[in-house]
């Protein structure tokens, strides 16, 4: 039976797959992804049923280094390492990227169609949402570290409060 961070860790993590499923719908309906949303999905059933979620904290806790780039909003980390942070051997969280690659496309004036933020499909608005979530997780990270003695210096993450 998981405990209420590890029940928050999973909801929050659902939650950032729910949007991140929705983008991708949405980059996919504009025609600037061959990806399906399907992928996310399954991802989606896998955490829900998962029993062991602790392990998927414990994983997301020992890639910590990778949290400073959350901390600094460095875009390029979405698109290069957001998989390697989540990835267990059980699940791979590639289709994280599609997103965050398709508003790059589309900042970038690769798709001549879409001239401002507000007529993108996926806006900034959306990719700061998606910070949000990030945010969230690694504040989690550092309660179960603490509260769990897993040993990890994360000082440099304790929540603020506001």
């Amino acid at each position: 039976m998981a405990g209420k961070i590890e029940e928050t860790f999973r909801n929050q993590s659902i939650e950032l797959l729910d949007s991140i499923s929705s983008m991708i719908s949405d980059a996919n309906d504009h025609k600037l992804t061959q990806e399906l949303p399907n992928t996310v999905d399954v991802l989606k059933k896998l955490l829900a049923k998962k029993q062991d979620i602790k392990s998927l904290i414990v994983a997301f806790i020992e890639k910590h280094e990778y949290w400073s780039r959350i901390k600094k909003r460095e875009f390029d980390f979405l698109i290069n390492d957001i998989p390697k942070m989540f990835s267990t051997a059980e699940m791979s969280f590639d289709i994280l990227v599609v997103p965050f690659v398709v508003y790059k496309e589309l900042t970038e004036g690769k798709h001549k169609k879409y001239k401002k933020n507000s007529d993108f499909p996926i806006t900034s608005e959306d990719i700061d949402a998606l910070w949000g979530y990030f945010d969230i997780l690694v504040r989690i990270g550092y309660v179960y570290n603490r509260d769990n003695n897993l040993g990890y210096d994360l000082e440099d993450y304790k929540p603020v409060k506001k």
